[in-house]
């Protein structure tokens, strides 16, 4: 899959978002992923998407990347969503049992989940 494909995804299941036009702050920055992308909800969320070669790439980074985020996100607790060789990480507030925006991105990339 390509983050094309989970834009247009995104799209279709109607969540509003926009494209950041700075680049990835190197405290979030993937090391191996072939693309990344910062999206903005209207709410002021940020989703961070990342796509890899393949599945085992991801892996690779993931728990490195989840460090990453635990310390950017120290006031609320890392979202991940991950989608053969996507990974997306966004947040939620501490003792949240599921976000919003968790469960609508659940409910997209991860059909079992409804």
């Amino acid at each position: 899959m390509q983050l094309n494909e989970v834009l247009d995804l995104l799209i279709q299941h109607k969540l509003p978002f926009r494209e950041s036009r700075r680049p990835i702050p190197n405290s979030a920055k993937s090391i191996t992923a072939i693309d990344q992308i910062v999206l903005i909800t209207p709410l002021f969320n940020l989703i961070f998407m990342f796509e890899y070669e393949n599945q085992e790439g991801l892996e690779m980074e993931r728990k490195e990347l989840h460090k990453k985020f635990k310390r950017n996100y120290f006031d609320g607790e890392v979202v991940e969503i991950i989608t053969n060789n996507i990974y997306i990480v966004t947040s939620k507030h501490k003792g949240e049992i599921e976000s919003d925006l968790e469960k609508r991105l659940k409910d997209i990339f991860s059909p079992s989940h409804k």
